[in-house]
C-alpha cells in the first residue's frame, strides 16, 4: 500500500540532456540490473513471503513445484514486458503527463495486488 501510495504521489520530471544515454553504458546498464535485482530488499521478500507463502498452499510436493516454476515463468515473462514497455516509454520521456499517468497505473495495481491480499488474508483468519 505504502509503495501505491509512493508512486501515485511521486514527482514527475522530464529528461534534462541527452547526455544520460552516454552516461548509461551497456556495461553500467548490466552492472545496475545487477545490483537492482540482487541486493534489491523487495525482490528478496517478495521470493520468500510471496512465491514461498504461496507454494504452502499446495499439500504435493509437485504441486508446489509446479507453482514454482510458474512463478518463475510469469516473472520473467512479466519484466520482460515492463523492460519493452519501458523501452517504449522511453520515447515519451519528455512528456510529464505520460509519465505521471504511468506512476499512477502502477499505484492502482500495487493497490489492486495489495488490497487481494488482504481479502485472502482476512478470509484466511476467518476460517480459524
Amino acid at each position: 500500500m505504502w509503495l501505491g501510495w509512493q508512486s501515485w504521489h511521486s514527482p514527475v520530471r522530464a529528461a534534462q540532456s541527452s547526455d544520460t544515454a552516454a552516461y548509461w553504458t551497456l556495461r553500467r546498464r548490466l552492472l545496475h540490473t545487477l545490483r537492482a535485482s540482487l541486493l534489491n530488499p523487495h525482490a528478496i521478500m517478495d521470493t520468500l513471503v510471496v512465491v514461498g507463502g504461496g507454494a504452502a498452499a499446495y499439500a504435493t510436493p509437485a504441486d508446489k513445484l509446479a507453482y514454482a516454476l510458474a512463478a518463475v515463468l510469469v516473472s520473467w515473462v512479466w519484466f520482460f514486458a515492463i523492460s519493452l514497455t519501458g523501452r517504449g516509454l522511453g520515447r515519451l520521456r519528455d512528456q510529464t503527463r505520460t509519465l505521471r499517468w504511468v506512476n499512477r497505473l502502477s499505484a492502482v495495481i500495487m493497490w489492486t495486488v495489495a488490497g487481494r491480499y488482504l481479502v485472502k488474508l482476512s478470509h484466511a483468519l476467518c476460517q480459524t
